[in-house]
């Protein structure tokens, strides 16, 4: 072929970064804002390296949470993609919704065989991540307060109001 170039595509697709955001924060816990109850929901945007297509009908990313900044843990969530992903793309947005029992950092992990380069070739050239990624400043804390005793002579507890401007 007369001036035309063919090029392989023989580079399997990696992610290149992943970003996440509360999307609804019916309350927060604290002015920092990191502190996230179950029903608020986050979105979660992963970016190739180059185009993608899913490999499966309803593509997910593993959700996981560690109260030790830094320490992975197991990955027992997952979060659908809302929609069927017809077309190729860099960049997919997933919403999670924090649930009861999820403490902690949020960690995200794309798993393998979950989307392949615009070449369509086989399984070898899916898109893998070797280890998740934390983010610190979404942090699940669906776990109520508990008032622990620690000892001593008084076991007595105090409950201090504050009056607001018309003694109330």
């Amino acid at each position: 072929l007369k001036g035309n170039q063919i090029t392989a595509d023989t580079t399997r697709p990696t992610v290149d970064n992943i970003t996440a955001e509360v999307v609804v924060n019916e309350s927060t816990i604290s002015n920092t804002g990191i502190y996230n109850k179950a029903g608020n929901e986050v979105k979660v945007t992963v970016k190739f390296n180059e185009p993608v297509y899913s490999a499966v009908e309803k593509p997910v990313i593993n959700i996981g949470f560690s109260e030790s900044e830094g320490v992975e843990p197991e990955y027992n969530r997952t979060a659908e993609y809302s929609s069927v992903l017809t077309e190729s793309t860099d960049t997919i947005e997933f919403v999670y919704t924090i649930q009861e029992d999820d403490n902690g950092y949020l960690w995200i992990k794309v798993p393998e065989n979950q989307f392949k380069d615009v070449a369509l070739l086989d399984g070898n050239l899916n898109a893998t991540m070797e280890t998740g990624k934390e983010i610190t400043d979404i942090y699940a804390d669906t776990a109520a307060p508990k008032l622990t005793y620690n000892g001593g002579t008084d076991t007595s507890f105090y409950v201090y109001t504050r009056e607001d401007d018309n003694g109330v």
